[in-house]
């Protein structure tokens, strides 16, 4: 009795706490909204919209395709607060991820001004967000019309389902900009396996498609953009058939069993260290500099100081 009355106190503490947070993004959805009411659909960083008029599917459409969807502020704030409204209205049961252009997400913004004036190369963590679209109760299902680059690969692995086109691909471009991916590590290894990730991530080179297919991390490949929007319709018809607190507790159930993309606190604190640590480094000024004026980087082998290990750092984490 004590343990269904634990259960159940923990739940309504959980349950507040997502009521919080969904007003909370909701008031960022409101304040973008009164900020950006005389933009046009094309100006907008994120567009929403139904799947074929189906109220059930909501496709939230990453929108800055000049720029290849790079997550930005706005667009991050955007996404978040657009996926907050999605969550809150008991019409949807399905989020679909799309995007516009070449990309469906060319990775973090970078900065190379910021960094060498002491600031971070990113305006904040996208932890937050990739930790928003993977806890999302909704089923949520990522449309791949084009290439997932750094943490364009994060945003697409933190949904549940994965469809692409034959343009599409991932690619971890971090190391050729002296940098490494450290917050999409966790997903990244548990979708690819340690020795793709290894791999991809250390040459920079392109993971094709259909090995995505092969490890898994994509669900379906097509030869067409409306053949993606064609699966995504199939496949939410699927989805919402099943019971909406069955499809929220199963999410839960198979990351809580598998441990993954969720880490201790140890291994979390390791690569938030790893993140901030090489965005100040004297690498990743020089990388992402070069990356910006289109030119090969020049590295110094002596100003390169080796990261600690996992376990030298913290005793016990594993990455």
């Amino acid at each position: 009795m004590w343990t269904s009355c634990q259960s159940r106190g923990e739940g309504a503490k959980r349950s507040e706490k997502r009521d919080n947070e969904i007003g909370r993004m909701h008031l960022v959805l409101g304040q973008h909204l009164i900020t950006n009411k005389r933009m046009t659909d094309k100006e907008l960083p994120v567009l929403t919209s139904d799947l074929n008029g189906n109220r059930a599917v909501r496709v939230l459409t990453l929108n800055r395709p000049r720029s290849g969807n790079s997550l930005a502020p706005d667009l991050v704030s955007a996404l978040l607060a657009a996926l907050a409204a999605a969550v809150a209205d008991p019409t949807v049961r399905v989020v679909v991820l799309a995007a516009r252009g070449k990309y469906f997400c060319s990775g973090m913004r970078l900065d190379p001004a910021a960094l060498a004036g002491g600031g971070g190369a990113v305006s904040s963590s996208p932890d937050t967000m990739f930790a928003a679209v993977r806890d999302c109760p909704l089923p949520t299902i990522a449309l791949l019309q084009g290439p997932a680059l750094g943490g364009g690969i994060g945003l697409a692995l933190s949904c549940d389902l994965r469809v692409a086109t034959r343009a599409a691909h991932f690619a971890f471009p971090e190391a050729r900009r002296g940098i490494v991916p450290a917050y999409i590590s966790p997903a990244s290894v548990a979708a690819l396996g340690q020795a793709r990730a290894l791999r991809y991530m250390l040459t920079g080179d392109r993971v094709p498609v259909d090995e995505l297919v092969a490890c898994g991390a994509v669900s379906a490949v097509v030869d067409s953009e409306p053949e993606l929007a064609a699966t995504a319709d199939r496949l939410a018809a699927s989805l919402v058939k099943g019971a909406p607190a069955a499809l929220s507790l199963i999410k839960q159930l198979v990351f809580t069993v598998s441990r993954a993309p969720h880490l201790d606190p140890a291994t979390a604190a390791f690569i938030k260290s790893t993140f901030e640590g090489m965005m100040s480094s004297a690498d990743a000024v020089e990388g992402i500099s070069a990356f910006a004026e289109k030119r090969l980087p020049s590295w110094d082998p002596s100003s390169s100081t080796p990261l600690l290990s996992a376990s030298t750092t913290t005793g016990k984490a594993k990455l």
